[in-house]
């Protein structure tokens, strides 16, 4: 794992910043996995961070939900449920649902060429069944829509659903037979829609392929709760 021990006399304060961001990314990928306690100790000596900025960090990822504190003493990773897939991607839906029929009035070429060239890349990762690959393209599909929306609140309100969202792909994100190139097809439709300018059908197939992800995740999440 990296450490942060090459960033020099910086100010309590980034280093706490450094070791809040380290800290999430490892619980995203799995490398400190639910339910894992969390010991000062050891992860001081992992980041190479002293124990105030570690603490500071502990703290923000407490309040974000991506630890709490457990009812026999100290701090561990939160755990995986149906409940929070369902609660996150319920969230997901609603409001992209919002920021593709948004995107109907604002969609250019250039905008339309974009989203484009992402299908494209999609579609060539699900050939070779790179399933990373095809939910780093579908990422930038949907961060495309986003900015093409214009919705500045609607995008911040769902950056921290999204967030908790990668949490779970890393669980079996090969364990849905041919949900690639389902997903290519998904994102065409919703391309599709907003090339047409039709916000009801644009809302509605973004929707339609939240649930379909949502699905896919609690399938993919079974052996692990």
């Amino acid at each position: 794992m990296e450490h942060l021990s090459s960033i020099g006399k910086l100010k309590t304060e980034s280093i706490g910043d450094k070791a809040y961001l380290l800290l999430k990314k490892y619980i995203i990928e799995g490398k400190l996995p639910p339910g894992k306690r969390l010991k000062e100790d050891e992860l001081s000596g992992l980041l190479a961070v002293s124990r105030t900025p570690l603490r500071d960090a502990m703290k923000r990822l407490e309040l974000e939900g991506w630890c709490i504190k457990s009812t026999k003493g100290g701090v561990r990773v939160s755990e995986i449920s149906v409940k929070e897939v369902n609660e996150l991607y319920g969230v997901r839906e609603m409001i992209e649902g919002l920021l593709a029929r948004e995107c109907t009035e604002k969609i250019d070429d250039r905008s339309t060429a974009m989203l484009e060239e992402q299908i494209i890349k999609m579609e060539r990762a699900a050939f070779i069944q790179d399933s990373q690959l095809v939910i780093e393209y579908g990422q930038k599909f949907h961060q495309l829509i986003y900015e093409t929306s214009g919705n500045k609140k609607a995008k911040d309100l769902l950056q921290h659903v999204i967030e908790h969202i990668k949490r779970y792909r890393y669980f079996g994100v090969d364990a849905v037979p041919d949900r690639g190139m389902k997903a290519v097809e998904e994102h065409r439709a919703i391309l599709h829609a907003l090339k047409i300018k039709n916000p009801e059908t644009a809302e509605r197939v973004m929707r339609e392929h939240i649930r379909k992800g949502s699905t896919a995740v609690l399938n993919s999440i079974k052996k692990y709760i």
